[in-house]
C-alpha cells in the first residue's frame, strides 16, 4: 500500500474520516472491525481498501458481503436487511458475551454498514 498522510486519505473518505473522528482524530487501536459490503465490486473494494487502513493502524478486520443490499428492488432489499439482521443477532452477540461493545455506523451514500467491536 502506497503510504499516504491519514488526513489525505479522510478528505477522501467520508468513512475514513468518521473512523478518524471516532477514535479521536487517531486511528491506532486493536479493535476488531467488520466491513459489511453490497454485492457490487465497487462497495468491495471499497471495504478492502478500508480493511487494509485499519490493519496498517493495528486493527483486525473482515468484509462480510451482503448480497442483494441494493435499492432498485426493494422486495431483494428487504430479504437482504432481514438476512443482515439475523446474522447481526446471532453472530454478534458473541462479541458481547465476550464482553464486546458493539458499535453501528452506517454509510447511507454507498449503503456500507461498519461493526466494530470494542472492548
Amino acid at each position: 500500500m502506497q503510504v499516504t498522510s491519514l488526513h489525505t486519505l479522510t478528505e477522501r473518505s467520508a468513512e475514513l474520516a468518521c473512523l478518524v473522528a471516532f477514535y479521536g482524530n487517531a486511528l491506532r487501536g486493536k479493535d476488531h472491525h467488520i466491513l459489511l459490503a453490497t454485492d457490487t465490486w465497487l462497495s468491495e473494494q471499497a471495504a478492502q481498501t478500508l480493511a487494509c487502513i485499519l490493519q496498517h493502524y493495528g486493527h483486525s478486520t473482515e468484509v462480510k458481503r451482503c448480497t442483494d443490499l441494493r435499492t432498485d428492488d426493494l422486495g431483494a432489499y428487504r430479504a437482504a436487511l432481514s438476512e443482515l439482521v439475523r446474522w447481526a443477532y446471532q453472530d454478534l452477540k458473541g462479541y458481547r458475551a465476550g464482553g464486546h461493545r458493539i458499535i453501528l455506523t452506517s454509510q447511507a451514500a454507498s449503503k456500507r454498514c461498519r461493526v466494530s467491536c470494542k472492548r
